[in-house]
């Protein structure tokens, strides 16, 4: 095993995860991502559903309008947001 130092460790490679990686970054210092799971992206995971053109969505899908700081993290770290579909009554 290999001895690595670095100022800060992210616990988890999600969208709160890069985007503190991205904070930190922007701050000069290094960091070190870690996430148990084979990919990135957390709860904003999205699968095609098997045989179709249909998108299954595995959570943390909703992203409002006014969420500013949740749409300029997900852009800073290349994650798409797709528009929902708007149920009304």
């Amino acid at each position: 095993m290999t001895e690595s130092r670095c100022d800060v460790v992210i616990l988890g490679a999600g969208l709160a995860g890069a985007a503190a990686a991205c904070i930190c970054a922007e701050r000069g210092l290094s960091t070190v991502v870690l996430e148990a799971r084979d990919r990135a992206g957390g709860r904003g995971f999205t699968r095609h559903f098997a045989g179709t053109n249909d998108l299954l969505e595995f959570g943390g899908g909703w992203v409002a309008p006014w969420h500013d700081r949740i749409r300029h993290y997900a852009g800073l770290t290349g994650m798409t947001l797709r528009p929902t579909h708007r149920i009304t009554e």
